[in-house]
């Protein structure tokens, strides 16, 4: 029974794959939230939580380098910043030693690559359940700066402008000689 049931499952597709790594990479990037978090703090930095950080830290990477190369194209979860955080955080010692400037900035950057790990992760999740992403298109509908002046330096077709219509004097005209009589017929 359990070997029929072992012939019948299928090999993780690349994206089901791409996912539980990403799903790994964001519980452990929250694991180094919390030992930077008791960085931050006065309690004595142990030798255990030192060497924990140091594996979490390097789980980290190679799992980022793993997803790197599995991610669909055009999907992107912060992995250049996440390098950036992981090259400051020397160690557990180190991050305690930072000023209060250099602390909020390092958490700034912890926080822009969660919110684009969870994205990354959602998109993952969202593509095995079937959805395909629409393939990009060049040209008329991008977003980069230089599409964005184009379209917007565009000149857009000119509407007439109705005053100069001989039909909208000819209204005018009726509904100023219609006013002109109702006035003169109340006031005798």
């Amino acid at each position: 029974m359990a070997a029929e049931a072992k012939t019948q499952q299928r090999p993780p597709t690349p994206t089901e794959q791409a996912l539980a790594e990403a799903q790994k990479l964001l519980q452990l990037w929250v694991a180094v939230k919390a030992y930077f978090m008791r960085a931050c703090t006065e309690e004595p930095i142990v030798k255990e939580n030192e060497q924990a950080f140091l594996e979490t830290k390097s789980e980290v990477s190679k799992l980022q380098r793993m997803l790197t190369s599995k991610m669909p194209e055009g999907l992107v979860f912060g992995n250049d910043r996440m390098q950036d955080f992981l090259r400051q955080a020397i160690s557990m010692s180190h991050l305690r030693g930072l000023t209060k400037a250099d602390r909020a900035t390092m958490l700034s950057l912890w926080h822009y690559v969660f919110i684009y790990l969870s994205q990354a992760a959602g998109a993952l999740q969202f593509i095995n359940e079937g959805y395909t992403p629409r393939p990009k298109t060049k040209g008329k509908g991008g977003s980069n700066i230089s599409d964005l002046k184009g379209a917007a330096s565009k000149k857009k077709e000119a509407k007439p402008n109705p005053l100069t219509s001989p039909k909208t004097w000819v209204v005018i005209l009726l509904l100023g000689a219609a006013g002109y009589f109702v006035f003169n017929a109340f006031n005798r």
